[in-house]
């Protein structure tokens, strides 16, 4: 998904042209649905595509916020599917 106006790269601050769902597959709605999105630049997207400790790191801090603001882990396992915590 491309952005439509000047963001800054959450990983390294210059313009970012991607958006990154954490929940991608069958769960990017569900990304969107919640905004658990990143805003990237090309190479920090690519980079993270490769990177899946971190990549495990921003799902578990999701599934905090989403046990923190919006149910328990229990609704969090059943609209993704599994626990990241």
């Amino acid at each position: 998904m491309k952005l439509k106006e000047w963001v800054a790269c959450q990983g390294c601050g210059k313009t970012a042209t991607d958006r990154h769902h954490i929940f991608n597959a069958a769960n990017k709605k569900r990304s969107e649905k919640y905004n658990y999105m990143l805003d990237l630049c090309h190479v920090c997207h690519m980079n993270l595509h490769q990177d899946y400790e971190f990549w495990n790191k921003c799902k578990a801090l999701c599934q905090t916020e989403y046990e923190l603001n919006r149910g328990s882990r229990n609704d969090f396992i059943k609209e993704f599917g599994r626990s990241y915590l």
